[in-house]
């Protein structure tokens, strides 16, 4: 693109007598649009430059745009405003906090909000992080146990019907060896922080695996007898 985004940053950024990092000013929010008006546009293009609302167009036609025209608008973060932090005070400014398990701690809020309150919010924003990343760890095994037997679907799909079976066999597979290693996996992670609930979750995790394997037996075995 001609013009890039791009994102300008105040010289100084203070809360009071202690000056912020980038990271806490990128924390900052309340953004607001600018507005532009043409007597201010100083831009030579080729093309024509139109003001559409807040935005300023490059192109022969916003009402036809084309490809290779721009939409360029500005959003400001205007000060004073009343924020919440929590951090290391190092000087006249502040840092991270790095606590005995080396997790790094800065945090800030819009507004005049309590500490306790800031820490829940973020415990709870990483519970679902966590979930979610759990979550995405199951789908991919999933998947990926499911690719590893889908050859044999594709050999099965020879006879329509036989093919459809083994899908939703192998499916079915997959999603309960997947949920299972997912729980021993997030069981491990859980023994040490809390036990109880890890060895609960290894126990159904492992618990899974030997039910799934006598069902198996005992389907084989009354094959066999019949």
């Amino acid at each position: 693109m001609e013009i890039p985004s791009q994102t300008f940053y105040a010289q100084k950024v203070t809360v009071g007598e202690f000056e912020l990092p980038k990271n806490l000013i990128d924390q900052i929010g309340n953004e607001e649009k600018l507005s532009v008006s043409g007597e201010k546009i100083s831009l030579r293009h080729q093309k024509g430059v139109h003001v559409v609302g807040d935005a300023i167009y490059i192109g022969y036609d916003p009402t036809n745009p084309q490809i290779g025209d721009l939409k360029i608008s500005y959003t400001i973060i205007r000060s004073p405003q009343k924020v919440s932090i929590v951090a290391k005070q190092q000087d006249n400014s502040l840092v991270a906090y790095r606590t005995k398990t080396n997790t790094s701690i800065m945090m800030l809020s819009m507004g005049i909000v309590p500490a306790d309150q800031m820490f829940q919010q973020a415990q709870e924003g990483n519970v679902t992080r966590t979930w979610l990343v759990r979550l995405l760890g199951f789908l991919l095994m999933f998947i990926g146990i499911t690719l590893i037997f889908k050859p044999i679907v594709t050999f099965g799909d020879v006879i329509p019907i036989i093919g459809s079976i083994l899908n939703f066999g192998i499916g079915a597979f997959a999603f309960i060896v997947a949920l299972a290693l997912s729980l021993v996996v997030i069981a491990i992670a859980w023994i040490a922080a809390r036990p109880i609930l890890g060895i609960a979750l290894l126990v159904i995790g492992v618990g899974s695996f030997v039910a799934f394997k006598v069902l198996g037996q005992k389907k084989r075995s009354s094959t066999a007898t019949s």
